[in-house]
């Protein structure tokens, strides 16, 4: 009875019998579940994954604006900039919620330097907006 299951576990799992029961036997040998999608794919997937990709890059490129925004705001009129900047991180982030750590700190930056910018502006008596 133990070497039955030994012989069993090793067989894997097309078992001793050939393939399990609604698996496709492929030309190399390998099988697959007749309802799970083929490894190989054709263009339509390959093109909607390089879709994907360029789309998170051109979100990480839009969030990179956002935090430039929020830089220069701490020195050139931050009323005019953080909204400015604020859209621009909104823009990016309903692109692509890949990354999404990123768009946070792009929102955090300008927060910040909003609030440093306005008080340096004050103090040193620029314009605001």
């Amino acid at each position: 009875m133990e070497s039955l299951a030994a012989s069993s576990s090793q067989a894997g799992t097309t078992g001793a019998w050939g393939p399990a029961r609604g698996a496709v036997a492929h030309p190399r040998g390998t099988c697959a579940r007749a309802d799970e999608p083929s490894q190989m794919s054709g263009t339509d997937e390959s093109s909607s994954l390089d879709a994907s990709g360029s789309l998170d890059s051109a979100s990480a490129a839009v969030f990179g604006l956002g935090i430039l925004a929020g830089i220069v705001e701490l020195f050139y009129r931050p009323f005019l900039l953080a909204p400015i900047g604020l859209l621009i991180v909104l823009a990016g982030a309903l692109m692509s919620g890949r990354y999404r750590r990123l768009g946070l700190v792009a929102i955090f930056v300008i927060a910040t330097f909003f609030v440093v910018g306005a008080a340096f502006a004050v103090w040193d008596t620029r314009a605001l907006y």
